[in-house]
């Protein structure tokens, strides 16, 4: 079966601000979904000014892709979720935790590590499942609740994650603003 990213989507309802939870936020499975209401369990805001041409595709869980290790093959981690319009993507990874945990070759890892390596997976196999998708605004979020200090330069980590990802912009932050999202010639298209 041919993965389409598109499946799941849902349209966004007219609003100035909506939410994105990931269950295991609130301890419970499943995919991350949008709420208009249950504010306090959000962990993205996004100020959608009552736009109605914004989309929701719930990825974790929903889009399953594998990778070639070895000879065998290997499920891929996927971020949680897709909000785009005709000119304006944006994957989602959310992380509520502060500490290393263990990923799933037991080694530690942090948040920061482990988001990003979502969102590149994902975005990655986007562009090669959905080539003729072209969108002069794109962007990856990293949403944690945390208020969290890096002992290290991220925007190195930007840069290095923007040749990867064929120029998708990483940005930290629990609120997407569609008001806000600034077009730069960086983010053009050049294809």
């Amino acid at each position: 079966m041919e993965l389409n990213f598109f499946e799941n989507e849902q349209r966004v309802r007219a609003v100035e601000k909506f939410g994105i939870i990931d269950p295991m936020s609130i301890k419970k499975q499943g995919s991350a979904y949008i709420s208009y209401e249950e504010k306090d369990d959000w962990d993205v805001e996004v100020e959608s000014h009552n736009r109605k041409d914004i989309f929701f595709n719930p990825i974790d869980g929903n889009i399953i892709f594998y990778r070639s290790v070895n000879s065998r093959q290997e499920k891929q981690k996927s971020c949680d979720a897709m909000i785009h319009t005709t000119d304006i993507i944006i994957f989602i990874e959310i992380k509520n935790w502060k500490t290393k945990h263990k990923n799933n070759k037991g080694e530690k890892i942090s948040f920061w590590e482990d988001a990003v390596e979502q969102l590149e997976n994902t975005i990655v196999h986007f562009c090669t499942v959905h080539p003729e998708k072209k969108y002069t605004k794109k962007y990856a979020y990293i949403s944690n609740k945390h208020k969290l200090s890096f002992a290290f330069s991220i925007s190195t980590t930007e840069e290095i994650f923007k040749d990867k990802t064929n120029g998708f912009i990483l940005k930290v932050s629990n609120s997407i603003d569609f008001e806000h999202l600034k077009l730069k010639d960086s983010d053009l298209i050049l294809k």
